[in-house]
């Protein structure tokens, strides 16, 4: 988790805990709170961020009673940069997030302008660890201290 103080504590026992379940479990941290209350957050209109979304069907092994299960590619070209972006998977039962990576400007615009980040954001998710199922997608991002979640039309099924 990107720019989150308490990431750097001694995550050992959540670690271990972690192996056990086969997911991460992240410590108690202002990510996680958000999380746990995203309908409590201020929410936006989700038809100004379209995502792209590709499936990954592939795959260049076979493992013998594996559940390998697809992966996901988003790209957005217009949610502003304002601070940290994770992209939410709702399901009835479960709530997983993934960070995103902001999209950076071209380095002549970079050397023009100043401006290092540009709108929109990339990233993947390997849905292996995540219960079989229809999720749906949203976008949490991070203004300073406080949390914006955008809902989305868009659903992952894995």
């Amino acid at each position: 988790i990107v720019n989150d103080r308490s990431f750097n504590l001694n995550i050992a026992e959540k670690l271990q805990q972690s192996f056990k379940q086969g997911v991460s479990i992240i410590p108690k941290t202002p990510l996680m709170d958000a999380v746990k209350n995203l309908s409590k957050i201020k929410q936006i209109s989700p038809i100004e961020y379209p995502i792209e979304i590709q499936k990954d069907s592939s795959y260049s092994f076979n493992i013998s009673n594996s559940d390998y299960r697809d992966i996901y590619y988003f790209t957005n070209l217009n949610l502003p940069y304002r601070g940290d972006v994770y992209l939410v998977f709702k399901s009835p039962q479960n709530t997983f997030i993934s960070p995103t990576s902001h999209r950076r400007n071209k380095k002549i615009q970079f050397l023009k302008t100043g401006v290092f980040f540009i709108e929109g954001f990339f990233g993947s998710v390997m849905t292996d660890a995540m219960p079989k199922g229809i999720y749906d997608v949203g976008i949490l991002q991070k203004n300073n201290s406080q949390f914006i979640y955008l809902p989305t039309k868009y659903q992952i099924t894995n």
